[in-house]
């Protein structure tokens, strides 16, 4: 049946060679920044902080694609915990949490400049981040899954709602223009 088709499971993205390699190093660093500030703000030393940036997880998935975002996310997000001394043996694993807040924002928008849309599928996004690092921190003894669920969902979601909807309505045209929007 699909013998000599090509199948394809993500769009073809406008971003390659160089400019990808230049897109994920700024975004990454943007990520880390954007945690690093937060870090000033926590709410329980050492494990959680409000996090006014987890809005640019999703916002880069969307604008710039599901790898560019994922690879930012990862890699700024480690950063920022190793940097701002929030580092645990949980890190590396939860971290991974960060992806799905951007990978079920990038995949399931598909009309950008529909804020209803984008704050949707960015919330369910932040909503399973939180239940993927809750229940890492709760594996690893480090934060109990309920408290730590209730809190990372209040210091990440409600940013990610309202600000990714926001920025993605104020840069989508630019970004387009400039071709660094992902779908064709």
């Amino acid at each position: 049946m699909l013998e000599g088709k090509k199948v394809m499971l993500t769009p073809k993205s406008n971003i390659r060679g160089t400019k990808f390699v230049a897109l994920t190093i700024v975004c990454s660093a943007l990520v880390g920044a954007g945690f690093l500030v937060s870090a000033a703000m926590p709410l329980v030393p050492g494990t959680l902080m409000l996090r006014l940036g987890s809005f640019l997880t999703p916002l880069f998935g969307i604008l710039f694609g599901p790898v560019v975002g994922s690879i930012a996310a990862y890699t700024g997000a480690l950063l920022s915990q190793l940097l701002g001394g929030l580092w645990t043996a949980a890190s590396p694993i939860s971290t991974i949490g960060e992806v799905l807040a951007v990978i079920i924002p990038a995949y399931l928008v598909t009309r950008p400049k529909n804020i209803w849309q984008v704050a949707l599928w960015s919330g369910v996004g932040g909503l399973a981040m939180t239940a993927f690092c809750s229940a890492v921190l709760d594996l690893f003894g480090v934060f109990p899954f309920v408290p730590a669920f209730t809190i990372i969902g209040l210091c990440d979601v409600i940013p990610i709602v309202i600000g990714t909807p926001i920025c993605v309505l104020l840069l989508f045209d630019r970004v387009k223009a400039m071709g660094y929007y992902w779908r064709k």
